[in-house]
């Protein structure tokens, strides 16, 4: 049961917040549209960093056998 300042609350109070679907984020409470889109922008280079960096470190293993195969074939 909701108190008459909750009814007065919902009913007359309203708060503008904005979405991002792809990255699943909402934009805080009194956040303008140009901040919320530079958040956006520093959670996607940090989502693309954290990929990357683990795309090297699966892969390190191997560019570093490419990588001697090519020294050893560089001194033939």
């Amino acid at each position: 049961m909701a108190t008459d300042f909750e009814e007065w609350l919902t009913n007359t109070q309203k708060v503008k917040l904005f979405l991002s679907p792809t990255l699943e984020e909402y934009s805080r409470p009194g956040e303008t549209e140009a901040d919320f889109r530079a958040r956006l922008q520093l959670i996607s280079r940090e989502e693309r960093d954290r990929f990357s960096d683990d795309l090297k470190k699966k892969y390190a293993s191997k560019l570093s056998r490419l990588d001697e195969q090519i020294d050893e074939l560089s001194l033939l």
